[in-house]
């Protein structure tokens, strides 16, 4: 069939993800509501297993009339696997971690087991895909007990995430997925060669870009109201120019750099308010890194978690947004504040997928600037070029307008579609 033009042979998907409304933490959780959504607009149906959180959620629900939520509570028994643990998994992983794997196999296990249960009773599934090692063990065991065509939805890798501080477990189990699924998609070129790089044969590995709400991140939906409110929260005069990072306050998203860069952004543009949202592990050492350069008049600080309304007032009060990742094999946030017409300053050093979404002069039609995030001063020197040469405005419209092109949930959906039908096509020798 043809994914553009959905017909009684509509596919039947079946979504293993770690997190799914209301569980939601990062970008994942954001991929998986999104994606599905587009694939039931399009006509498909979707089965999804995702935890239960703390066995507080309905265990079985539908969702927009075409998405099947089974959400099995927790069974973990530590205190019997415990036992027949490794010395290496003691080692690495710690007392809290042996209760997360336990937690984490147990929900892998039993939403396997709903799948298999459906297919065994007659139910149609034609795909089943696993996201990031968390969901791996479930799509291999469904893979293993049905031979329905199976794919390893790779957002990141262990060695990349941790920046070389490796859990090497989880590495192996990595590795091994490529001897399980049929195929493995990834989020970029940058990602492919990474995976390429490991080991992961290079003929079962597909590229699909994610996508961003483009209804929901436009700037006609920004509050003026809201905006004029946080300018005053954020201490902010009339003439002053906003930089705004949103992201986790973890070593692998840069944000230390970025207030390293201040100093030097100031040098030339005194009227510069850099605002961060976002919380970690880093927050103690970005208050630490503001106080021991006097930057207390000129970033702000806020570790409020943001509804989308509340990020769209964010992306609008700002005048550029940076996102000066170590590694980031996508980068959402980046073609989020695209769709609301602010050009990008953008981490471009190893895997980054930030490269292949953000056009850079002197290419046609530019959107923002890449720099070397390790790099205080080059980061500095891309948010210095933007203000000096005026291209605020017309570099976000550029922006949008990649985005309407490139980077809509249909377009995105209608590509993985296309990804899911040719390995259908291959596992059964059509």
């Amino acid at each position: 069939m043809n994914a553009n033009n959905p017909t009684d042979d509509a596919l039947t998907i079946a979504f293993v993800s770690i997190e799914y409304p209301p569980r939601l933490f990062g970008g994942l959780g954001a991929y998986a509501t999104d994606i599905t959504d587009a694939f039931t607009g399009l006509g498909h149906n979707v089965i999804i297993t995702t935890p239960n959180e703390n066995n507080s959620l309905p265990i079985h629900e539908m969702r927009n009339g075409a998405i099947e939520v089974f959400r099995p509570q927790s069974l973990s028994d530590r205190d019997t696997l415990e036992l027949f643990l490794s010395q290496e998994t003691w080692d690495t992983w710690g007392d809290q971690g042996v209760d997360f794997l336990c937690d984490l196999f147990s929900y892998n296990h039993i939403a396997a087991s709903r799948i298999v249960e459906l297919v065994r009773n007659g139910r149609s599934v034609d795909i089943c895909v696993g996201h990031d090692w968390l969901d791996l063990s479930a799509a291999m065991t469904v893979k293993k007990e049905t031979g329905i065509p199976t794919i390893f939805h790779v957002h990141s890798t262990e060695a990349g995430r941790s920046l070389g501080n490796l859990n090497p477990q989880i590495q192996r189990f990595e590795n091994r997925s490529a001897n399980y699924v049929d195929a493995l998609i990834t989020v970029s070129n940058a990602m492919k060669d990474e995976l390429i790089s490991m080991g992961l044969p290079q003929d079962k590995i597909y590229v699909c870009y994610n996508g961003v709400d483009v209804k929901r991140f436009d700037p006609k939906n920004a509050r003026p109201s809201n905006i004029s409110r946080l300018r005053k929260q954020y201490g902010m005069g009339e003439d002053d120019r906003v930089v705004l990072f949103i992201g986790r306050l973890e070593e692998v998203k840069g944000a230390d750099k970025l207030v390293l860069a201040m100093p030097y952004v100031l040098e030339k543009h005194p009227n510069t308010k850099l605002v961060l949202v976002g919380s970690g592990t880093q927050e103690g050492l970005i208050r630490g890194i503001i106080s021991d350069n006097g930057l207390e008049d000129s970033v702000v600080l806020n570790t409020d978690f943001l509804a989308d309304d509340e990020k769209i007032d964010h992306y609008a009060m700002s005048d550029i947004c940076v996102f000066p990742s170590l590694y980031e094999p996508f980068g959402i946030v980046a073609i989020e504040a695209m769709a609301m017409e602010k050009p990008v300053v953008v981490g471009a050093k190893g895997t980054s997928g930030f490269r292949e979404i953000v056009v850079t002069p002197p290419s046609g039609d530019p959107t923002g600037m890449h720099v070397n995030p390790h790099d205080p001063q080059d980061i500095a020197w891309g948010i210095t070029e933007l203000f000096d040469g005026g291209h605020e405005i017309e570099w976000g419209k550029n922006g949008r307008k990649r985005v309407l092109e490139m980077f809509t949930w249909d377009e995105v959906a209608r590509q993985t579609l296309d990804v899911y039908m040719d390995v259908i096509s291959k596992v059964k020798g059509i």
